[in-house]
């Protein structure tokens, strides 16, 4: 009898568009026990991990929770840099002729 091959998904994307080695590596594997899997995030030298093994329906419902608040989270942040470049641009323009140490003190007096 042939032994059955189960799906498997695999993904690995560069997040630089010409040189580093920053990328998302993403993959899952279903066993007769559970699904392994794994979303890596690589940035200059520093790794994340996150396991995402799937084992009955408590973990399933906790990685689905899990994966909702990752991705929530991240939309949320790309939405305060869009709706924020406008004003740092402002402020980088407006402080071009000052020193850090004079920015930073002024940072601290807020």
């Amino acid at each position: 009898m042939a032994k059955q091959k189960h799906p498997k998904y695999y993904s690995r994307k560069f997040l630089n568009k010409s040189k580093g080695t920053a990328l998302l590596e993403v993959r899952a594997d279903i066993t007769s026990y559970s699904i392994d899997g794994t979303i890596c995030i690589l940035d200059c030298y520093r790794k994340v991990e996150l396991d995402m093994h799937i084992y009955d329906k408590k973990s399933l419902k906790e990685k689905s929770d899990k994966l909702d608040l990752l991705i929530k989270e991240l939309n949320l942040f790309k939405d305060f840099i869009n709706n924020n470049t406008a004003y740092y641009f402002e402020l980088k323009e407006k402080n071009k002729d000052k020193s850090i140490l004079s920015m930073l003190k002024e940072d601290e007096d807020d």
